[in-house]
This record gives C-alpha cells, structure tokens and sequence, in this order.
C-alpha cells in the first residue's frame, strides 16, 4: 500500500510546475528519509533493551572489573601523561597513584583480563580522543602474543566484547568491530544479543540479570575484589590474600611458537606506528611472576630473546622483571602473590616502587644499574639463593591404578629435592606416611581408594621442610 501510495505521489509530479516539483520531491524523499531513520532508532532501542536484559557485563555480587575501569577511564578530566596498558599483570601488579608521587604525572591503568594485543591497540585509540599521553607503557605478558591473537578462539573474542561493551558508540569502536568480526563470530560482534540466544526464554536466566543489574553495584560501576583492601583508583585493584609458603602446585606449558601469531603481530606493530605518528614515547615491559611460574615454562628465556629483538629492531627499550635481582626487588617470599600468576597488594607496592624508579632514570636520561637485570633467566636462576619454588604433581592416566609422579621445580644444583608422602584416606582416623623422605617421585593408590595424599619436599640433607601440597586422589 505504502509503495502505491508513493507511486502515485511520483505521478502526481508530474502535474506541477518545476520548482513545486522540487519541493514535493524534496518532501517526499525527507518522509522517506525519516522513515528510515525512524526505523533504525527503533531497532537501536530494541536492542539496548534486549542488551541490558541480556549481556552478561558483571560478575557474581559486583560489576566486571572492565565496567568499572572503563567507567573510571572515562571519568577522567585530568590528562593522562603516562598511560599503561595490558593484561590483568597490570590493574593487579601496578598501582598509579605511587607512580603519581614517583614522577609526578598522572598514570592510569588501562587494562583488562588478558587483553589481547587487538584490544591494546584500540583502547589506546580511545585514550588518544581524550587524553594528549606522553608515554606509553606496553604489557608483554609471555601468554598474550602467542596466544590471545587467535580471532577464532570464543575465549579470545570473549575477551574483545567484554572491552567493546564498554566503549560508547564511536567509529573507534565501530572500526573495531569491524575488523573483530569473522564468519564465526561476526553476528555475535555486532549484535550481542546473539552470544546469549540460548537464554531468550530462560525466565530464571533473566530473573537473575535484572537483579544484578538492580544492585548498587552495577549502578555505580562498582567493582570489589577484597573488602579489606584498598579500592581500585585509576586502574588498580588488589586484594590482601596470598599465597602460603611452599604451597605453589601446579605446571604450565612451554610458550608456543611462533612467540608471536600474525593478528598480535599485526597490532603489535600497529601500536609502534601509532605511537610515532602522535610523537608519543613507547616503552616494553613485563611484571613479575613468582619463580615457580616462570621455571614451570621451561623455554622462558627464548621468549625473551624474542622480544629484545623486536625492542632492539624498533628503537624500544625493554625491561622484564622476572629477570630483576632480588638486590633490588625481592619477591622470593611467596607471600608477595595472590596466585601462581599475579601480585598481591603486597608485592604490588614493592614492584610498584621499583618500576616506579626505572621508568623515571629513564624518561630523565640516567643509566640503570648494570646489575639490575640479568641478562637471561638461567643465569638468575644460577645466581640467587637455591630453593624448591613449588610441585608438579601430574596424574599417570597410563595406568590401572591411580599414578602420580611428583616433580620438583627449583633451582637446585648440588642436591635434589626429597620427598615425604602422607596419606589420609576417606573417612580413616589418622593419616599414613606411606613414604620416608626419599628422592623416589612416584606414588599409586589402589583405583578403589580415595583420600588426599600430602607431599611435603626439601633439598637433600637438609633438615627443613620447605614445601608441603595437598592433592586429592
């Protein structure tokens, strides 16, 4: 009816002078116009209904960590002189209003949960409409290059849309979509209603949402790790926990290669090219992991010759503080980490401290101790105090019974590690010590018997139990 009704409205055109026809042309086509328009905003305002009833942008009692800092970002009036942005390495291990009373400028962590290269590269898009930054400081946690570049991994992806949800609509945001979205992902991109189908009649599922979406701490972007701690400002959050000493279990698997895949390459050098084209000062660096983590991987060093290539090729400078000496930051106490992964508050203001100094002898031009860091890990590992840093308890799937084979991760190099077994089957009394201190690392229960077995460890002919893990069987 609509396309007679403009048919006819064309015929009746014909019938007037040539400056009327002008005119109803012109109304004609501003009716349509209007349509359209019209169209395109309902459809807009359908969907930010759906979005809100429907995106999943908190996490359990509080808001996601990436609506909270995104929040704050935002909420900047004050320029940001020295911007930082990365992985959670970052918000957990940094704390800007330290580094403000450091080099006297204002800081601010940009970053989220293992943000992928992408990601840096259009945050600091964003940064740059806002904010006129001197320095910038890149993130090269080891898992990110090689990892989190894969546009084909639902994790990765999730990862972009938690930051995309955040970010006002803008052609910055619209050009990230854009060259997000595939052919697996790329109605979940652009429409997010799409990533939670199977909930459009989940009457619990959406019960849920909206209450979430109710709480004070939605509302307010309020994001709460641990009430004990102080709140996050500028990008920072932290937590009072920690991690018992000598309790560290657990392996990680060598870093792949290539160290980098194309798309994190891609971006890679995106952010050098941009840095340049705005004249900023671009910098490398990674925060510290407790030992075991780093020995756990095995080829860490190879990742490292990666990365002071790329540095040497682009004119950066690189710091990695896994390869800092405990002279100047010591972080051997497993009560600095909150996990295998990440600083506490604790170690976040001794580290905080320390890069806090670097980066300031280098943006003013004076050398770095030439001691301060070595020059692989290997050779750190040769040079500091020799200790277990943890246990790696694997189950033997190849067996019958229930096999596990214990491995020492240390720095040992005249002795071995020693290990006393325990166990405390289901419902028994007492725990049995089913092996003496001996350099033996295997242990089988019956496939019938279930329990945890205790592994305390130390190095032969010492007296001190320095590592104890519980493991359930």
């Amino acid at each position: 009816m609509n396309d007679l009704n403009d048919l006819n409205d064309l015929n009746a055109l014909n019938e007037l002078t040539h400056p009327q026809k002008h005119i109803a042309k012109a109304g004609l086509y501003g009716k349509r116009l209007s349509e359209i328009v019209l169209t395109i905003l309902l459809c807009a305002g359908i969907m930010n209904v759906l979005n809100y009833i429907y995106v999943n942008d908190y996490a359990n009692d509080s808001s996601s960590w990436e609506r909270a800092v995104m929040k704050e970002f935002y909420s900047q009036e004050e320029n940001i002189d020295y911007l930082y942005i990365g992985s959670s390495h970052i918000y957990m291990d940094i704390i800007p209003a330290k580094l403000d009373e450091i080099n006297g400028r204002n800081n601010f962590n940009l970053s989220t949960s293992a943000q992928p290269m992408m990601a840096s590269y259009y945050l600091l898009k964003e940064a740059l409409k806002y904010h006129s930054p001197k320095h910038v400081y890149l993130e090269m946690y080891y898992m990110i290059p090689c990892v989190y570049g894969d546009l084909d991994n639902a994790e990765v992806v999730t990862r972009h849309w938690e930051t995309l949800y955040q970010m006002p609509l803008s052609l910055n945001k619209l050009d990230y979509k854009c060259h997000l979205a595939n052919k697996k992902f790329g109605m979940m991109t652009f429409f997010p209603i799409r990533q939670y189908s199977e909930h459009l009649f989940d009457t619990a599922y959406i019960k849920v949402s909206l209450e979430q979406k109710q709480t004070d701490y939605y509302r307010n972007y309020i994001h709460i790790w641990d009430e004990r701690a102080p709140l996050f400002e500028k990008g920072f959050c932290t937590t009072l926990d920690y991690v018992e000493p000598g309790t560290f279990e657990g392996n990680s698997s060598a870093i792949p290669t290539p160290i980098f895949d194309s798309n994190s390459e891609k971006y890679f050098n995106a952010i050098i090219d941009l840095c340049r084209k705005e004249n900023i000062s671009l910098t490398l660096f990674t925060s510290p992991m407790p030992d075991f983590r780093v020995r756990c991987i095995g080829n860490y060093d190879q990742y490292v010759a990666c990365i002071n290539e790329l540095a040497e090729k682009n004119g950066l400078r690189y710091y990695d503080f896994n390869l800092c000496s405990p002279k100047y930051l010591d972080l051997q106490d497993d009560t600095c980490f909150v996990d295998h992964n990440h600083l506490n508050y604790k170690g976040a203001q001794l580290y905080t401290d320390v890069l806090g100094e670097v980066l300031l002898d280098e943006l003013e031009g004076r050398p770095i101790p030439e001691d301060m860091f070595y020059d692989s890990y290997e050779e750190k590992m040769l040079q500091i105090d020799k200790r277990i840093f943890g246990l790696d308890i694997q189950a033997d799937t190849t067996q019958e019974e229930k096999t596990y084979m214990i491995y020492s991760i240390d720095n040992l190099t005249e002795a071995e590690a020693e290990f006393r077994i325990t166990k405390m089957c289901e419902d028994a009394a007492q725990p049995v010590v089913i092996q003496e201190w001996s350099t033996h690392n295997c242990v089988t229960f019956p496939d019938s018997e279930t329990g945890i077995f205790i592994v305390e460890a130390r190095p032969t002919g010492s007296e001190e139990v320095t590592n104890r893990v519980e493991t359930a069987y």
